[in-house]
């Protein structure tokens, strides 16, 4: 119902009389009013009129303000000499008034019957027809629209045009429907509400569209229907501007033409440019959206543009389509371009529960299409796709698919259901041609549910680049679930099959990503592949603040996958933080043939991978190729729970390089870092050697074990650093190289390179500038330490472990060792330290079962210490040669009763040899090994073949450097000063010592430190007890004091209790020709000298 209903007047009606020969019973025009009651007049005044004979040929009805009607009429005002004449179902139009190519024509009401049609009877010369409707009623046309010649055809009606489902247009030129309230031209406008003034009649083209305030709607319901509907010659312009313009399953079907919606919602002007199409004013602009399954279509052999200019514009159950058709087009041939500007929010989504696509879409339908496709433009401040909705680009011909653009201004929204996707898509479906670039700017972008960005190729051709700049954050999250399958929410391109299942040709495009904030969650994808003959594409990501992946199945990925031929993408992560968790991985692999791709990750800040979650780089059967290398920069990098960054081969190719650059390091609860050379197939072996892996950190904290369950058996597993040939593989293992200042093996954490296939182990070179930790702690179920070796079945030399460090600490049923169990020489073990200390069942160890004993070598600059069953030992097991123990150190100190040895020792042939340079040796010796004591031994099991023991310490000379000291050790008192008495109670208050300086005796009057001989005299009834000489053999011992001042604050120290006795403290010293001896009691004697008192101290 119509609001404020009120009356309505006929007047102005001219009837004649109904001749014998009249067409019976039929009004030229009927009146149609949509409210009901309205509708019941003018079906009285139809019968009534009828009834008296009499024909409606010409009305004009009179409404309030209030009111907007439909007339089923055309009738003229009056005001520019048009006339209309009815000729059965058609209204001819002619008259107005010409000026140059220009005819203006003023109607009073403007609407068409279901089979009618108005006829504007122009002449051939005439360019623009110009009608404007002035009765302030809607126009209603469900007839025909027709115009002679090539002139383009005007038709304003401030209150409004509703176009029919049989509304159709059949003008040479192009058409502009508008509720605009004038036509400008430069010398005035061409008004339809104020027909009082004179309007502008002129030769000029018109340079734009005059607005009220609150404009009509416009309303299309045409169906397009065997070539009729709404649509305008190839290359002309169809314009539908309002106030609102509203497609209620409406069609425009316009091949090769440029059809422009939109519309304002306030006073303004809309510009005309020289090609026809507008520029839309910076204000309030009306809403457009197309529904109920809508539709614009273009495609044509080429040209074809659709623009839309609104506040909102709503494309639900309905679709755009520009291109070029099949059959159609030329190798030159360009298809349009689709252009929608929306002030506020652009809303792409399915019609209902069944998700009836909803599809923007510019491509070459076929495969006899010939061109290229156009572009995709999109900008509004929101931008949202759900429910099946879809922006697309692609080729089924022969050229290349379109770009599409999305700039929105705060968000774009890409969310699917649980039937269906919601997708922006660039893609070669068939034939021969590149894919378009996809480029989207915004301040935040999600992909939830499904939703997608992809970029493809199926046939021939390159897939496009994926380039996203979004400001804030970007999400992908979520899957499509259908009956069968389920589809990821992701960013990707790729090479593909073609419809016959063959792969396709061509590269995979990049994705370029620049943001603050990225999350993957919940099976979220970014991914670039190829199934088919071409490289896949890089990844590049550059998010200033945060990058974080959650869940299984979620990953950044470069796949070369079992169909494919071409390398794999790079994968460049440049961010502060990188967290991935819960299975969470980056991954570049490949199952075809080619080489994976690298893996470059800068996180100023922080990189955390938990739950395990992996770094990657992977070769898998069948794959034949090289792995990728992973380089890593960050100030922490830390590694929970079974979490990895592994490069591996297990099929055909050399593993890739892992480099780490951080300041921590920390692999926690069985994380690792790993590098693998494997064969899955013992019948059929391949080649690739593993790769190295060099790490570049301030502190590496290695630490924990986890459990797996294998074939339902719970097993523990070892985190740390690998790198290694599993084996069925011919290949070497790779090397380790660490660089730290200190590292810490913990609780079953291992650094370990070996291999059991057939190859070489890998070297493990290890410089921590401060110090070293291995300890086991409670952990004994797995290995804990250092250890390069051949593992039994495998053929090859193990590597050698060279470490170099101020302090390693070797505790707790920890290994540093080297292993040929297998085919192969021992590795070698070179350590070199300021201090090297085992503890508790901890060994240094090289042991060979075929071939030559690995040797171990030992640089210590300052103390080697054993204690609590600790072993180095060099031993060969079988028919090997031992290998050798060399050790310099300046002392060795293994602790009485410790069972700590030194061993090099043989079964079926040479034991190695022993060779100790030390300062000193304490409590270890040359014996047969005992469970009990501290033994270096060098055995065979064959006798006679025994190794060799050179210990070489230094001889100490007693009186070497010794002088003759001059007979007056203390000088004259003359010579002495009175100082000041120093505090009694202090620390400060010792004997003093005379220090020979070539006779010169120290300064008398310097205060006596602890850092002089000292020798506590016994207190005895406040004197000292004084030793009579002692008669030797050679000489009489007169004793000399250096005793300390009498007095009731200092008593007779105590023995000191160590855990090999009782020590005495020396009390005296006894000065005998050429040696000086400590005594356990005191001494008393000449040349004692107490503080002084310097006078007028006080």
């Amino acid at each position: 119902m119509l609001e404020n209903p009120t009356f309505c007047a006929i007047k102005n009606l001219t009837v004649a009389k109904i001749s014998p020969n009249s067409y019976p019973l039929k009004l030229p025009l009927s009146l149609i009013i949509y409210d009901c009651w309205r509708l019941s007049i003018a079906i009285f005044l139809q019968t009534f009129l009828l009834t008296l004979g009499f024909i409606i040929s010409d009305s004009k009805i009179a409404m309030s303000q209030s009111l907007r009607y439909a007339i089923a009429q055309v009738t003229t005002d009056g005001t520019v000499n048009t006339q209309v004449t009815q000729n059965g179902n058609v209204a001819e139009i002619t008259g107005g008034e010409t000026q140059g190519g220009n005819l203006f024509h003023s109607f009073q009401y403007f609407s068409i019957n279901t089979g009618n049609s108005a006829a504007f009877n122009n002449a051939d010369n005439i360019t623009n027809i110009f009608s404007r409707v002035t009765g302030g009623n809607i126009s209603n046309i469900d007839g025909l629209i027709r115009a002679n010649g090539t002139a383009n055809l005007f038709l304003i009606n401030p209150a409004g045009i509703i176009f029919g489902e049989n509304a159709s247009l059949d003008v040479g030129g192009s058409f502009y429907g508008s509720s605009a309230n004038s036509i400008l031209f430069n010398e005035g406008e061409f008004n339809a509400t104020d027909i009082n003034t004179p309007p502008t009649l002129t030769i000029n083209a018109p340079i734009g569209l005059g607005f009220r305030a609150a404009p009509g709607d416009l309303v299309n319901r045409s169906l397009a229907n065997n070539g009729n509907g709404l649509q305008v010659a190839p290359g002309k312009n169809l314009t539908l501007i309002g106030g609102n313009v509203n497609f209620d399953a409406g069609t425009i079907f316009s091949p090769g033409s440029n059809v422009e919606l939109g519309g304002l919602l306030t006073t303004g002007e809309i510009g005309i440019n020289n090609d026809g199409s507008l520029s839309f004013p910076d204000i309030a602009r009306g809403d457009v959206s197309l529904q109920n399954g809508s539709s614009i279509i273009v495609n044509s052999g080429g040209g074809g543009n659709i623009t839309v200019n609104a506040r909102n514009f709503e494309l639900q159950g309905s679709a755009l389509f520009a291109g070029i058709n099949s059959g159609l087009g030329s190798p030159n041939a360009q298809a349009g371009d689709i252009n929608i500007n929306a002030t506020d929010n652009v809303f792409i989504t399915g019609q209902d529960a069944n998700n009836t696509l909803t599809s923007i879409s510019n491509s070459l339908l076929f495969d006899n299409s010939i061109g290229n496709a156009g572009n995709i433009n999109i900008a509004a401040d929101n931008i949202f796709l759900s429910n099946g909705g879809a922006i697309s680009s692609f080729m089924a011909g022969l050229g290349n698919s379109g770009d599409i653009t999305l700039n929105a201004q705060e968000n774009i929204s890409i969310d699917g259901s649980n039937n269906s996707t919601n997708s922006i898509v660039t893609n070669v479906a068939s034939g021969e041609g590149n894919s378009g670039t996809t480029n989207i700017t915004a301040q935040n972008l999600s992909l939830s549910n499904g939703g997608s960005i992809v970029s493809a190729t199926r046939v021939l051709g390159n897939s496009g680049d994926i380039n996203l700049n979004i400001q804030d954050s970007l999400t992908i999250s979520g899957e499509a679930i259908f009956t069968e399958t389920a589809l990821p929410s992701k960013i990707s391109t790729n090479i593909g099959f073609d419809p016959e299942g063959n792969p396709a040709k061509g590269n995979s495009g990049n994705i370029n990503i620049s943001t603050s904030r990225l999350s993957l969650s919940d099976k979220g994808l970014i991914d670039v592949s190829t199934y088919g003959i071409g490289n896949a594409g890089n990844i590049n990501i550059d998010a200033t603040e945060s990058i974080t992946l959650d869940s299984f199945f979620t990953k950044i990925s470069s796949s070369v996958l079992s169909t494919a031929e071409g390398n794999g993408g790079n994968i460049e992560i440049s961010t502060a933080d990188l967290t991935l968790s819960n299975n969470a991985t980056i991954d570049a692999s490949t199952i075809g043939k080619g080489d994976a791709g690298n893996i470059d990750i800068d996180a100023t800040e922080s990189i955390a991978l938990d739950n395990s979650s992996s770094i990657s780089s992977t070769i898998d059967p069948p794959g034949e190729g090289d792995g990728g290398n992973i380089e890593i920069s960050t100030g922490d990098l830390t590694l929970y729970n079974d979490a990895s960054i592994r490069a591996t081969t297990s099929s055909k190719g050399n593993g890739g390089e892992i480099n780490i650059s951080a300041i921590n390091l920390s692999l926690i609860n069985g994380a690792t870092v790993i590098a693998d050379t494997l064969g899955l197939d013992a019948n059929n072996i391949v080649e690739g050697n593993g790769g190295n892996i060099n790490i570049n950190v301030a502190d590496i904290r290695i630490d924990g074990t986890t459990t797996i369950n294998f074939e339902g058996e719970i097993r523990e597993v070892s985190g740390g650093i690998y790198a290694s040939n599993s084996g069925n593989k011919i290949g070497n293992a790779g090397n380790i190289t660490i660089t730290a200042n200190k590292l810490s093996l913990a609780n079953g954490s291992q650094i370990n390179s070996f291999s059991r296939g057939i190859g070489n182990g890998g070297n493990i070179t290890i410089n921590a500038q401060d110090s070293i930790l291995l300890d086991a702690g409670n952990e004994l179920e797995v290995f804990t330490g250092i250890s390069s070796g051949i593992q039994e079945n495998g053929v090859g030399n193990a590597g050698n472990i060279n470490i170099t460090t101020s302090n390693l600490d070797v505790f707790n049923n920890t290994n540093v060792s080297v292993s040929s169990l297998g085919s192969g020489d021992g590795g070698n073990i070179l350590i070199e330290a300021d201090s090297l200390n085992l503890n508790q069942n901890s060994i240094i160890d090289a042991v060979t079962s075929f071939g030559t004993g690995g040797n171990i070598n030992l640089e210590v600059a300052d103390k080697l210490s054993l204690d609590n069953n600790s072993t180095i030992s060099a031993r060969a097991l079988d028919n090997a040669t031992g290998g050798n123990v060399d050790i310099q150190a300046n002392f060795i100190v293994a602790l009485p009763q410790g069972n700590n040895d030194i061993v090099a020792s043989a079964q079926q042939s040479n034991g190695g040899n022993i060779t100790i340079n030390a300062e000193s040796l304490l409590g270890i010796a040359k014996r047969p090994l005992n469970n009990t004591t501290n033994d270096i031994n060098a055995s065979s099991q064959i006798t006679g073949l025994d190794g060799t023991i050179n210990v070489n310490t230094a001889v100490v000379n007693p009186v070497q450097g010794v002088i003759q000291l001059p007979n007056n050790l203390v000088e004259s008192e003359q010579t002495t000063n009175q100082a000041c008495q120093a505090n009694r109670e202090t620390a400060a208050n010792n004997a003093l010592v005379v220090k020979g300086k070539g006779g010169i005796p120290a300064r008398p009057d310097e205060v006596l430190t602890s850092q002089n001989l000292i020798v506590i005299g016994q207190y005895t009834d406040d004197t000292y007890i004084t030793p009579e000489p002692r008669q030797t053999n050679q000489d009489t011992i007169q004793p000399i004091v250096i005793g300390q001042y009498t007095d009731e604050t200092y008593l007779t120290p105590e023995p000191i209790k160590t855990s090999v006795g009782m020590i005495q403290p020396a009390r005296g010293i006894e000065i005998t020709s050429g040696g000086v001896v400590l005594t356990a009691y005191p001494t008393v004697g000449v040349r004692e000298r107490t503080p002084q008192i310097k006078r007028n101290c006080g």
